[in-house]
């Protein structure tokens, strides 16, 4: 029989998974970091593939200027959907080419004209404050496409909240 006494035993740990995510986290945006690190964790354990089968955000390409495209379905998402589980699926394929490469990006959101929308005026403005300023600053375009009457609301109130220059 081998023994292992305590001093042959090696601890391996962790890699820091995104150095930029300390600097969030200085800078005030410590709830973006902490989802990013969950979203990490989960990623690797393969525990965000049934919010990756809801297809409700994806990364869809470039557009014509050879920027990223993410498109966003939230009629897609299930009733009683953890929306913390989807943000953190987004952020998860979003992060790399937003913060960490500073690419400029379009984001089209496809509206369901059948249902209405699982995602409050609430949950946009706790999203968009949580985000850090790349996410504002990088976004060229936003193009909504099929606005219910309840989207065009939501947009005219998240005009109040956002910063003029997202305009």
């Amino acid at each position: 029989m081998t023994s292992t006494r305590p001093s042959d035993v090696a601890l391996e740990l962790p890699e820091r998974v995104d150095p930029i995510l300390d600097e969030l986290t200085a800078a005030g945006y410590g709830t973006y970091a902490a989802l990013c690190r969950k979203s990490a964790i989960a990623t690797a354990e393969n525990a965000l593939t049934d919010i990756a089968e809801m297809d409700v955000v994806r990364r869809s390409g470039v557009d014509k200027q050879g920027r990223v495209v993410f498109t966003f379905f939230p009629g897609h998402l299930k009733e009683g959907c953890d929306l913390e589980r989807v943000t953190m699926y987004a952020l998860q394929l979003m992060h790399q080419c937003v913060v960490c490469e500073r690419k400029e990006y379009t984001a089209v959101w496809v509206c369901n004209n059948l249902l209405d929308s699982r995602l409050s005026f609430w949950w946009f403005r706790r999203t968009y404050k949580m985000l850090p300023h790349a996410y504002h600053k990088q976004m060229r375009c936003l193009c909504v496409v099929h606005p219910t009457i309840q989207v065009r609301v939501l947009l005219w109130l998240i005009s109040y909240v956002v910063k003029h220059d997202i305009w």
